[in-house]
Order: structure tokens, then sequence, then C-alpha cells
């Protein structure tokens, strides 16, 4: 019995890894920044998670400014390419946090 949850769990998992490739692409920098802000207060598991949350959030609102100036460059040529290019980040970013709320669940 745990093999067939083993094997299941790993199949759902081998399906979902190329929808969540690009938004995972995106965000690394974002998960390694909270990785090492953890590392940097070892003392208390509170204090992790602030460091973690507190660096990760202002990489946060430094990376997502930059990629959409990014995509309004490449989208300059459409008259509404701004627009586009903030409802491409919003959707990648809801896809994402879909994905991630998804997987803990399971």
């Amino acid at each position: 019995m745990p093999f067939y949850i083993l094997t299941k769990d790993t199949i759902s998992c081998l399906i979902r890894l190329p929808f969540f490739f690009l938004p995972l692409v995106m965000n690394v920098p974002i998960y390694i920044v909270g990785v090492l802000g953890g590392r940097l207060a070892e003392d208390e598991v509170e204090t992790q998670a602030q460091m973690k949350i507190a660096l990760a959030l202002v990489l946060t609102l430094l990376m997502y400014p930059i990629l959409f100036f990014v995509l309004c460059g490449a989208f300059r040529q459409i008259p509404l390419g701004a627009a586009l290019a903030a409802g491409i980040l919003w959707l990648l970013r809801r896809y994402h946090s879909a994905l991630v709320d998804e997987n803990y669940q399971s």
C-alpha cells in the first residue's frame, strides 16, 4: 500500500511539473533569498521565519516591477502593452500561488 501511494504521488507531481516550471523559474530568486534569510538567524524558528519573509518580500517588491518593465519593453509595439504586461505578471503570480497551494494540500 505505501508503494502505491508513493507511485501515485510521484506520477501526480511529474504530471504537474511542466506546468509549474515557468512560475518556478520566475520565483527561484525569492526562494533562494528566503533560504539565505533563514540562515542569517539560526537561533529561533520565529526569527528565521521573520527573516525569510522580510527578505523575500523586499526582493519581490524589487523583482516584479523590473519584470513589468521588461515585459512592457517587449510589448511596446502593442497599444495596450503595459496592461498586457501587468496582466501576464498577475496571472503568473496567481498561477504559481495556486500550484503551490495545491501541492501542499496533496
